[in-house]
This record gives C-alpha cells, structure tokens and sequence, in this order.
C-alpha cells in the first residue's frame, strides 16, 4: 500500500516547505537526508506578506518546491464498508454518501481526497479549498515553482509501513497540535486530533485516547512513535505515561523527517 501514489500524483523534489503551527520550514535534501535550512517563525502559510514570500522565494530560490501542512486544518475520517465499488465515480458517490452522515457542513467547500487503505476501509481527508486556492495564488504569483501539496500526517502513514518494526500507533505534535493514528498490520483503523500545549495536557490526551482504543477495538496497542519537527522537545510527559501503560516506545529515526515525502 503506497498512499502517496493513491493521495495524489506527483514526482518527488529536493526541496519542501513545510507549513506547521505558526511556523514555516524550508528543507532541503543533504547527502540523502532532508535537513532544515531556514526557520520563519510566527509566520502562517495561509497568510503570507510580500516580505515573507520575498524571503521564502530567497531560500528556495528556483528550485521546484514541494509544500507539506501540518494537520490542523485537515479533517479525516476513516470508513468502513461491506464492499467497495471497482469504478471509481460509484466509490466516490459511497464515500460521499457516507461523509454526509457525520459532516455537518458542505463538502462543496472542501476538497476531499480518498483512498482505499485496504479490502473494506477508505481513508478520508478533507482540506478546505479556500485555503488551498490562497497558498496556491501567493506562490503562482510571486513565481515559485510548486508542484505537490501533502499532509504531514498522510505522509507519515505512507512511510511509517516501511519500517521494522512497524508501531502500533503513532503520536504526530506539532507544538499544540496532535494527532494520534492507530494501525493493524500498517492499515489505519483510528485517528484522533486534539490540541495542547502542554506536555501534560499532551500526556493525559494521549493516555485517555489510548485507553478508548482498548475498550472499543479488537487490536490492543503496545508500541508506539513520537513524532514531531521540534528537536527542542522532549516529550518526557508523554514517555512516562505510556510506560505505565506497559507501551514500548519504537524510536525514530531524527534523521528521517518522515512528515515529509521521503
């Protein structure tokens, strides 16, 4: 299952900028890994100036760029159903069908990408267009070659089923942003956002959704990643909490930035 193939599309860059809470990132790919090479804080890429696109574009320079947000403004759901249909307009017209049970506003805002993660399930995901069509204006116009636009989360679920051994779950913060994503056998079957800014708020959130997971599904989770941009954090709280829970922590690797498409 390669998800990003499914997502959308797209022939990988050496360069990405990474929009995350309240910040911006520029990465760029050094003797096979991807390393950060300039920080614009308290900047949001829904919102650029002039002079923030001007010093973004002296980074990137005209090398073709990829964009990856973070979670925050991204829905996801994941759907369950008896039997998916082969031709695609039949399985959007499910998918749709089923969206409009639990999303009470009108997707029409929205646009919603989908894939098959497995036999019955479908992944989700929606962004609203608005959004995309102000970050997509700002770069065409200041002449800046972008040609993907990913989710860090998404991105993440595609690389994490390469590794060995593969978590049970994984924890994705982004300063007071998480998201929390359960899989079996590397096909999610449970995600949860929620925001925090503190380590124990993060902490407790996790513990609370973990629990939820052993009472309502059949998979029991005992392993699990952190995963976040900010090496600064270590995430202690969160560490300790789950080790009460008997969960074995699968590092990884700091090198891999695995919320970009590597």
């Amino acid at each position: 299952m390669d998800i990003t193939k499914h997502f959308i599309n797209f022939r990988k860059t050496s360069q990405y900028i990474y929009g995350g809470e309240n910040y911006i990132e520029v990465y760029k790919r050094v003797e096979g890994n991807f390393k950060t090479t300039k920080t614009f804080e308290d900047k949001s890429i829904f919102n650029l100036g002039r002079y923030d696109i001007d010093e973004i574009k002296r980074e990137c320079g005209d090398v073709e760029t990829g964009i990856v947000l973070n979670s925050g403004y991204f829905i996801f759901n994941i759907f369950e159903f008896d039997k998916i249909p082969f031709k695609e307009e039949m399985r959007r017209d499910l998918v749709n069908w089923r969206l409009q049970k639990v999303f009470p506003e009108d997707i029409e805002l929205y646009e919603h990408d989908f894939f098959r993660i497995d036999r019955k399930k479908i992944l989700s995901v929606l962004f609203k267009k608005s959004l995309k069509e102000k970050i997509e204006t700002v770069f065409d116009e200041y002449g800046m070659k972008v040609i993907y636009m990913g989710n860090s989360t998404v991105e993440i679920i595609n690389n994490i089923r390469k590794w060995k051994p593969v978590p049970d779950f994984f924890i994705e913060i982004d300063k007071e942003i998480s998201i929390v994503v359960f899989s079996s056998k590397s096909v999610p079957f449970y995600i949860r956002k929620f925001r925090g800014n503190k380590e124990a708020d993060i902490a407790r959130e996790v513990v609370k959704t973990v629990n939820f997971v052993k009472n309502s599904y059949e998979n029991v989770p005992s392993t699990y990643s952190i995963i976040n941009s900010d090496s600064g954090s270590a995430f202690d709280a969160v560490r300790e909490e789950l080790a009460e829970l008997n969960m074995n922590e699968v590092k990884v690797d700091v090198k891999k930035k695995v919320f970009l498409p590597v």
